[in-house]
């Protein structure tokens, strides 16, 4: 039984959270988070510390895939070249030792055993943190293959991921890249077409979405489930904010209450300053077609 629950806390590197917990007990321990722009996983967590931070006297360094690695071991540069989810590396100051953690789930798990405050997932409200708990696997269930659908079987959306992970004009790497999108590109061909993607969003999971932020919003509150931001709250925010810099933006543009819900988060005041902002106009974006009957009518636009 205990090694059973030893396995489900496993680190990447075999050194579980209990280790890594004793270890936070000592002073100046750093966090560095590998992500990629194009990551909804990523901004999840970004904001997760972001929103750690404001309660909490640490810091944390994010390191977007694409620099240069010659500064750092072959260890570390194995671990940074796995593509496919963040990753927080914590050092050990005091020891010069370092963990890596590659589990969404462990990393929240950790952020909210050691620093209490901001939680994302309330432990004084049980039935509360079983909601948002469930509600932020939802959204990292139903909307990864479709939306990796998008971003790995469209050529032009891949470009755009290319430009974000490289910082330097490498055929080597570039080579590489190429392999991983098509390696990728095959597996979830398999699974899902790009139309099938799109119609999955655009159909089934943005009204969905949609709908549990307008009921919110009719019960006054703030937030998802709330007065203060949580973990659900960041999940919907990474994937809307990744499927904005899509060349299917238009999926959550022609939905104004999604908008309005990523302005929200943008203007909170410890994102306002390090989240990148864009305009979308949203009066140019169609909603329906037009209906098929003699008399002309106005075209409908979400508000």
């Amino acid at each position: 039984m205990v090694s059973k629950m030893r396995n489900q806390d496993q680190a990447f590197d075999g050194v579980d959270l209990t280790t890594i917990k004793v270890r936070l007990r000592y002073p100046s321990t750093e966090f560095f988070l590998f992500m990629s722009e194009l990551c909804p996983y990523a901004i999840k967590l970004k904001l997760a510390l972001e929103w750690k931070k404001q309660a909490t006297d640490f810091d944390f360094g994010l390191v977007n895939i694409g620099p240069q690695l010659q500064d750092f071991s072959k260890e570390q540069k194995n671990q940074y070249l796995r593509l496919s989810q963040p990753q927080l590396r914590v050092v050990f100051s005091h020891s010069g030792d370092e963990n890596w953690l590659v589990s969404t789930r462990q990393i929240v798990k950790l952020l909210d055993s050691q620093f209490p405050k901001n939680p994302l997932l309330p432990e004084d409200n049980p039935k509360l943190s079983l909601e948002i708990a469930l509600f932020d696997d939802w959204i990292d269930e139903a909307f990864h293959l479709p939306y990796f659908g998008l971003l790995y079987l469209n050529e032009n959306n891949y470009k755009l991921a290319a430009k974000s992970w490289l910082a330097e004009e490498s055929i080597i790497a570039r080579t590489k890249l190429e392999l991983f999108r098509k390696n990728k590109a095959k597996q979830i061909a398999n699974l899902i077409s790009k139309e099938q993607a799109e119609a999955r969003l655009d159909n089934d999971l943005l009204p969905l979405l949609t709908d549990k932020i307008e009921y919110a919003r009719k019960k006054n509150s703030n937030f998802i489930f709330g007065d203060k931001p949580s973990l659900a709250d960041f999940s919907a925010y990474g994937f809307l904010k990744s499927l904005l810099q899509l060349k299917e933006s238009n999926l959550v543009i022609r939905r104004g209450v999604l908008l309005r819900f990523i302005e929200d988060m943008e203007n909170l005041p410890f994102l306002s300053q390090n989240i990148e902002k864009k305009q979308y106009n949203r009066q140019k974006i169609q909603i329906l077609p037009p209906a098929p009957v003699e008399a002309p009518q106005q075209q409908s636009y979400a508000h």
